[in-house]
């Protein structure tokens, strides 16, 4: 099967691997993580398609208020699973008090912080997933920049890639119609953006206070199996002589 960094479907629009980037110790494994925005117009071909590329688990990262409006097509051969990031209404989470200004960066780090055993869940789900695992939230971008960050940064993938993946985000969600008019979806414009500041601000805040995401990750309570069993299947050995 030949690898895509974006797959080719025709109801997402930023389903996208984690696989091909260099780590310390090789390269991370294609068909073992899958990023994406939500998958409520995926077609039957779609879903055929993430079938035959060997998907065997997708975890949703939306609320369930998020899944009611626009749920996941209904899947045969596909373990699905609602595992929300963050709890109450997202747009709730962006409302400040006048004259204050808007900071994504600030958002992540409190889900880091305040959201940290929501984490631990998804973290174990994934290391219990066999085959490839599709993890999104609504964007694609925020709640599963998140979880793509931790996965790319335990598996010790360095800065620039890590927020180049992240980066990438904004450029698909223009084409999504969903999202192209922000101000009837009712959350500040920012939200939209995915700028380089807004994820080095979750690395610089897991180096200066934890010194790595595998750090973190046993912190927070997920277990040394766990990272061991996640890291091992995600990475292998550089094979390039």
């Amino acid at each position: 099967m030949a690898y895509m960094t974006r797959l080719p479907l025709e109801g997402t629009f930023n389903t996208r691997e984690l696989g091909g980037y260099p780590t310390i110790s090789g390269i991370t494994n294609w068909q073992t993580f899958l990023r994406s925005d939500d998958l409520f117009s995926m077609t039957s071909k779609d879903i055929a398609y993430l079938e035959n590329y060997g998907v065997q688990t997708i975890i949703d990262l939306r609320s369930e208020d998020e899944v009611k409006k626009r749920p996941c097509p209904s899947l045969q051969s596909i373990d699905y699973k609602n595992l929300p990031l963050i709890t109450g209404n997202i747009p709730d989470a962006t409302k400040l008090p006048p004259g204050e200004s808007y900071s994504m960066g600030e958002f992540y780090l409190s889900c880091l912080q305040h959201g940290s055993d929501r984490i631990k869940v998804v973290l174990d789900c994934i290391a219990e997933s066999e085959g490839c695992t599709l993890f999104h939230c609504a964007a694609g971008k925020d709640r599963t920049g998140i979880i793509a960050a931790l996965l790319l940064g335990l598996a010790e993938v360095g800065r620039e890639d890590i927020i180049a993946n992240y980066q990438t985000t904004h450029t698909y969600l223009q084409a999504n119609p969903v999202f192209s008019q922000p101000q009837i979806a009712g959350f500040p414009i920012e939200m939209l953006y995915s700028s380089p500041d807004y994820i080095a601000c979750v690395l610089d805040y897991l180096m200066t206070h934890y010194y790595s995401v595998t750090h973190y990750l046993t912190e927070i309570g997920v277990s040394e199996t766990t990272v061991k069993t996640i890291a091992e299947r995600f990475v292998r050995s550089n094979e390039l002589v």
